[in-house]
């Protein structure tokens, strides 16, 4: 353990796609109803509302209800997590020749 360790981020990564945020982790596929959303978000219904009105945070309403995917919660959260990806990525191929 580093003297860093207490000072971590409450986002620690566990692989790519997939952020554990207290005790709920948030999986790029998954599919999320807006209060699992809002819990994650700590955030009010009509804070959800209008993030979705404004297109910041993307949803789609399916039979009357939003639904949130993992990847749009994950960008709201870490908006350059999809950069690190890519130059991780580009790391591991540079590795392997």
């Amino acid at each position: 353990m580093t003297s860093f360790d207490k000072f971590k981020s409450p986002l620690d990564k566990i692989s790519v796609g997939v952020i554990l945020i207290g005790t709920m982790i948030v999986e790029e596929h998954e599919i999320y109803t807006p209060q699992e959303t809002i819990n994650l978000l700590k955030i009010s219904d009509s804070t959800f509302r209008r993030l979705i009105r404004k297109g910041i945070l993307r949803a789609a309403k399916i039979g009357g209800q939003y639904r949130i995917l993992g990847k749009h919660i994950l960008q709201m959260l870490s908006p350059d997590l999809p950069s690190k990806v890519k130059t991780a990525y580009k790391k591991v191929i540079e590795e392997l020749k």
